[in-house]
């Protein structure tokens, strides 16, 4: 079974999350779309490390949406 993994360097702490995918194909889930792009974020702040409060906030509101996407729609 096909897996993704990102991980993720800040602060000289890391993370790292590995996902199973049940198939290859079709789109991205909007959870790979958010491990991709905190990914993409921890990259550019380890690359500058004085970069804008707004960046961060950008993880933070990237986290809580990862966390969202997980959760079912309705009121299941």
């Amino acid at each position: 079974m096909p897996t993704s993994q990102a991980s993720v360097v800040i602060n000289g702490s890391s993370a790292s999350r590995t996902e199973q995918k049940t198939s290859s194909t079709g789109p991205p889930s909007q959870v790979d779309k958010f491990v991709a792009a905190e990914a993409e974020l921890a990259q550019r702040l380890w690359e500058n490390p004085q970069a804008s409060d707004r960046a961060q906030a950008y993880h933070a509101r990237a986290q809580v949406a990862r966390c969202n996407a997980d959760k079912p729609v309705g009121n299941s």
